[in-house]
This record gives structure tokens, sequence and C-alpha cells, in this order.
């Protein structure tokens, strides 16, 4: 069992400002750090040791004027998520060459919505109510971890 202090880093506008550690000691075999798809940034340490990258993916939420869909529906890479009041969220790309870019695409959506009509075809009237970016950390092995990291 390692000695471990907690040290908090100060950054502002993507720049070092400063870190100081706290007093109280904490006594762990190991350590969890959570910062999803921005771990990277937190210092260069992480940066050298932990090697995360985003991994963006885009969805899309529709609303229908009656329940279409009672389950989630899964095909390949296209997923279809029942919610409340007659919205279905439609996902998702997998684009880690996006960085943290969060804007939709117009092939994206292209994407999601003819997966979600070959699957769904009733979803050809629903409204498209937003489009969705997210995050999600992947490591140097290629291993995403699913998650919304926004």
């Amino acid at each position: 069992m390692k000695t471990l202090k907690l040290v908090m880093f100060g950054w502002s506008s993507n720049r070092y400002v400063g870190s100081f550690a706290v007093t109280r000691v904490y006594r762990r075999s190991g350590l969890w750090l959570a910062a999803g798809a921005w771990t990277s940034s937190i210092s260069p340490l992480l940066e050298k040791y932990a090697p995360i990258r985003p991994v963006k993916g885009q969805a899309l939420l529709l609303k229908t004027d009656r329940t279409v869909v009672n389950h989630i529906i899964k095909r390949k890479k296209i997923y279809i998520v029942p919610g409340d009041n007659h919205h279905v969220q439609v996902g998702s790309t997998t684009e880690p060459e996006a960085g943290f870019d969060c804007h939709s695409t117009a092939k994206a959506i292209a994407e999601l919505t003819d997966g979600a009509l070959s699957l769904v075809p009733s979803l050809a009237t629903a409204s498209c109510c937003e489009n969705l970016g997210r995050f999600a950390p992947q490591i140097s092995f290629k291993k995403v971890f699913p998650g919304v990291c926004t």
C-alpha cells in the first residue's frame, strides 16, 4: 500500500497556472481518475502515461406524434431508444478522427436517419428535435469506454 497525497492542478485557458497538495494523506492501493476524454489534458504526466483521446459520437433526438418504438432496437452501428413524450434517440456514429469537434455533420445525420428508417420505417414522419454530439474516452490500445461525456 502506497501513501498518496492528493494534488490539485490549476488550469486557465489551456494553460497551467499552479498546483497545490491537500494536507490529508490517503492510503490506497490504486487511484481512479475520472476525467473521461479530457484526462490527458490535465497534466503532461497523464498525457505520457494515460494517452486518452476523445471519440466523438453523434446521435439524433426525434419526436413522433405517437409511440412507434416500445423497446431498444440495435442493428450493426445503429440503435434506437424510446424516450418520454414520444421522443426517440437514434445513434450513433464513432469518429475518433474528429477530436473535440462537437459539430453535427450532414453525413452523420444522413447515416443515422437512413439507419433508423431501415429499422423503423414509421419514423419517416418524425421531426428532428436535436442533433447530439458527445465524447467518449479512447485509450491508446484503441479501447473505447462507453459513456456520455459532454
